[in-house]
């Protein structure tokens, strides 16, 4: 299946959703062979990921070619494989121990938003665009896109922007901090490339503690969230990471952090 994997000398993962002609849409093959390079990728030891699609567009969402069969046969079982591969894939992303940059040309549709939402850093291309088009397909959100939309735009807005099926162009990414990167058409790749390279090393361990603070942060009180904050510290005191930060920082160095840490051996 067209999902190509590159990784560099300096530790760099390139995964390219390589389906120009089906404008890189996905099936459950497609998903779970995505999966197996994001395995291969961490087992690596890679630093970072870049995520993009082949051709002019991100990704198109769901294979409809896949799903109008399914619904013609078995669509509980054929649409639930692609549902739960879907959500596995988001949750991989979620959790790879480096930054995730998604390097976004042309359209994002439906699954390929929820799938510019998992990363961390987004890069688009001018004309990018971000369609939810679940509602106008007689579905409903997935991959995580309704999650992202209620905490970027709040849960009145988010439902605006589903129920016209609204369009998110560059402008009103970068207002929403939803872009990090505006580039010209086509460059979005290089430049999330070059970004890799150039960004400071920081913490995997870390950055996937930061990531469960900020997805337990909404609905949950101040105090809540402190209790959550100090818990955290607690656990990145006792890494060698946090000695090593502190360290390199002391000693006015680039600072060498190891490998992230499962939580399991971060303890509670």
């Amino acid at each position: 299946m067209a999902v190509d994997l590159t990784i560099d000398g300096d530790g760099l993962a390139i995964v390219t959703i390589n389906r120009p002609d089906a404008r890189n849409a996905l099936s459950p093959a497609v998903l779970n062979t995505t999966l197996e390079r994001l395995t291969t990728a961490r087992h690596s030891g890679a630093t970072a990921l870049v995520v993009r699609g082949a051709g002019k567009v991100f990704c198109a969402g769901g294979d409809l070619g896949y799903v109008s069969a399914a619904l013609d046969s078995t669509p509980e079982t054929l649409l639930g494989e692609l549902a739960d591969s879907l959500n596995e894939l988001v949750l991989a992303l979620r959790e790879f121990p480096g930054r995730v940059i998604a390097a976004i040309d042309g359209v994002a549709a439906g699954a390929g938003v929820g799938l510019a939402f998992a990363a961390d850093i987004r890069v688009c291309g001018r004309s990018a665009l971000l369609v939810p088009a679940f509602l106008t397909a007689g579905t409903t959100p997935d991959g995580g896109t309704s999650y992202a939309l209620a905490r970027t735009y709040g849960p009145v807005a988010a439902t605006s922007i589903l129920a016209r099926n609204h369009a998110i162009d560059t402008d009103e990414m970068t207002r929403m901090g939803l872009a990090d990167w505006v580039v010209p058409d086509g460059a979005a790749s290089q430049h999330a490339v070059s970004l890799a390279s150039e960004l400071p090393p920081i913490s995997a361990t870390a950055l996937l503690e930061t990531r469960r603070l900020l997805d337990r942060a909404s609905g949950i009180t101040l105090r809540e969230q402190l209790t959550l904050e100090r818990a955290s510290l607690s656990r990145m005191w006792r890494t060698t990471d946090c000695l090593e930060g502190a360290r390199a920082f002391l000693e006015k160095r680039v600072p060498q952090f190891g490998p992230a840490m499962p939580p399991t051996r971060l303890g509670k």
